[in-house]
């Protein structure tokens, strides 16, 4: 894969074309990124090839370093926990994303109640590849997820995540650890 214009910078990521104009190549500027990165890859890995929800991760090059899809505009929606499961809090969203976002929705509930978290609520970010399929393109992360633990029912502070209050890299490498399986250095 040849490297090519870079399309986006900030403090975090750089982000270069790659060969195929429908890709591009993300590259982690530091730990924590990387880190995040790692988790929300892993997830959409898995929420491709287990529930069938299509995502913008392709492949990882190296670490910090990965390829994914480009996207047009963003839809988000965000699913809040209801007596009939994962539920839009937008009434208004398209069906069809709404059913996409709530069949991703539906698989993370089950697995992170697997590793003892429940999920209380997940914004989720989609838009269409370069064929105009529908793709997850935003992070899953401990930001775009609230969660109780399922046993004590504690809820985290997301002041760590959201306002980067303590220390985010150990915070990121914890819940990488919870969600692959692997113990992180």
């Amino acid at each position: 894969m040849v490297n090519k214009e870079m399309l986006y910078e900030d403090e975090h990521r750089s982000v270069r074309a790659a060969e195929d104009a429908s890709q591009c190549i993300i590259t982690c500027k530091d730990d924590t990124a990387a880190v995040y990165d790692r988790i929300s890859n892993y997830l959409k890995d898995r929420l491709s090839n287990e529930a069938g929800v299509p995502a913008d991760f392709i492949k990882t090059l190296s670490e910090g370093e990965y390829v994914r899809k480009t996207a047009g505009t963003p839809e988000e929606v965000c699913l809040r926990a209801g007596a009939d499961g994962l539920e839009p809090t937008d009434k208004n969203v398209p069906e069809a994303l709404a059913d996409l976002a709530v069949q991703a929705g539906t698989w993370l509930k089950k697995f992170f109640l697997g590793i003892g978290l429940e999920l209380t609520e997940v914004r989720l970010t989609f838009g269409k590849d370069a064929d105009g399929v529908m793709v997850l393109t935003g992070a899953i992360s401990p930001e775009t997820c609230l969660f109780r633990d399922a046993t004590t029912k504690d809820e985290p502070d997301p002041d760590t995540f959201r306002r980067e209050v303590g220390s985010l890299a150990d915070a990121y490498r914890e819940m990488l650890s919870r969600v692959s399986g692997t113990q992180e250095a």
